[in-house]
């Protein structure tokens, strides 16, 4: 279970310092206005300062925050104040040193992030299978780690599954597919790798390539990938398992002859 962290994060009449709010009366001297010290305000006053009282509670919510507030320094800001690029345990260990709440726990650090990457993996995600018109090829994205998916991501607290999915393609693609997302669009949802991945299944036009993905760091290419393509299982692990073949050899006889192929109704999915 997530330790909470005992120290209140106050949102109102309090001064700024490294990331995270400290206690209004704390004896703090207010930080010069150096690099790191801009660059952190700026990552607080994005991330950190707005977040409701219930986000503050426990090290889980707390890191879900400062992953965010780390793709944006790898995407935007280290650019700006010509920084190195971090992963996000690097950036959150970061995080837990400058801050003057937080520091404390900071010999914790290994413990509270194996935990909440625990946790990450029980949060549901939702995503888009796009399929050209000729339902041949489908809109894929790459990641860092050279893995192609669906555009996909994690759901947000009070977020529903078809916000999550409308959010995540037009970060990720630059497509905005909100006019065409609804209750009625068909899903399917697998379990991989222990976590519940929903993906709905949409046709849109060839538009051509290059999109634009607003997530530059965790997005390295977008392209369009007919299923007889993926004969590489290990580049495709999460795309393979809602194609409805049964193995490797029924999808490359089906798809040989670039045969469209049939999109499934939805799966009882709750969004």
């Amino acid at each position: 279970m997530n330790a909470s962290i005992p120290i209140s994060l106050y949102t109102q009449n309090a001064h700024l310092n490294f990331y995270l709010l400290t206690p209004p009366h704390a004896n703090v001297t207010i930080p010069d206005q150096s690099t790191n010290a801009c660059m952190i305000d700026d990552l607080a006053a994005r991330f950190i300062v707005n977040l409701p009282a219930s986000e503050l509670r426990t090290f889980d919510r707390i890191l879900y925050h400062l992953q965010d507030a780390s793709w944006f320094y790898n995407d935007h800001l280290r650019h700006q104040y010509n920084k190195r690029l971090l992963s996000t345990r690097s950036f959150c260990q970061m995080m837990f040193r400058r801050s003057l709440v937080l520091r404390p726990y900071l010999p914790r650090f290994d413990r509270l992030y194996t935990d909440f990457q625990r946790y990450v993996n029980t949060i549901h995600v939702y995503g888009c299978m796009l399929w050209s018109t000729d339902r041949t090829r489908l809109l894929l994205v790459r990641g860092p780690t050279g893995y192609w998916s669906f555009p996909k991501g994690k759901v947000n607290q009070q977020e529903s599954g078809l916000g999550c999915a409308r959010r995540e393609v037009r970060e990720e693609t630059g497509i905005d597919v909100g006019p065409f997302l609804t209750s009625a669009t068909p899903s399917i949802t697998r379990r991989i790798y222990g976590r519940l991945l929903t993906m709905f299944t949409l046709t849109i036009p060839d538009i051509p390539i290059p999109y634009t993905s607003l997530d530059t760091t965790e997005i390295t290419d977008i392209r369009w990938i007919q299923p007889c393509q993926m004969t590489n299982r290990r580049q495709y692990p999460t795309v393979l398992p809602f194609l409805p073949f049964t193995n490797t050899n029924q999808r490359l006889q089906l798809m040989s002859k670039n045969k469209p192929i049939p999109i499934r109704g939805p799966e009882n999915t709750k969004c």
